[in-house]
């Protein structure tokens, strides 16, 4: 009868017995222990999973297999316009519409990476990578290149300015 009532609210502690029902309630005592620090353990993983990725200077999204949000940091939210709170289970291309992302997830080409322009203003530029992994999960990485093509173009004015500079000059 006390199993009969534990089993209704197993939140409520293991009742005690004698006999073969002291030793199976014993056993699912320790079993029920193992499972709740299992799920601690499971917990603090998540967990330190999330801060790991919060970190990341890259933003990072985690789709499911219809290409709904699941997860971002808060990077990819800054950069892609995602609110993690109201468009977690929302598509993924209702808020990134850019073309080539979106023929990208449509194809499953996931090779090359993608250049897309950032949320954060017209000239902010995003390198974006789509990885598989799971059971047809994703994870897509977008890093903030903008830096790197603004110096990029100042080299290249450089390079024609001097390669300019010297044939005046030598003619």
């Amino acid at each position: 009868a006390q199993l009969l009532r534990w089993l209704e609210s197993p939140n409520t502690p293991v009742p005690d017995g004698a006999g073969l029902w002291g030793d199976v309630l014993s056993r699912l005592h320790r079993f029920m222990r193992r499972e709740r620090e299992t799920r601690e353990q499971l917990g603090m993983t998540l967990q330190r999973f999330q801060l790991a990725a919060e970190a990341m200077p890259d933003g990072v999204i985690m789709l499911d297999a219809d290409n709904r949000i699941l997860w971002c940091n808060a990077t990819a939210a800054r950069d892609l316009s995602i609110h993690p709170a109201t468009d977690r289970g929302g598509l993924v291309t209702n808020l990134v519409r850019q073309p080539v992302f979106v023929g990208a997830l449509q194809k499953h080409t996931y090779r090359e990476p993608l250049q897309l322009k950032g949320q954060a203003g017209p000239e902010q530029s995003l390198s974006a990578v789509i990885v598989p992994f799971g059971t047809d999960q994703k994870l897509v990485l977008a890093r903030d290149v903008t830096q790197l093509e603004r110096m990029d173009t100042m080299r290249r004015g450089f390079i024609a300015n001097v390669s300019h500079e010297l044939r005046t000059p030598l003619t």
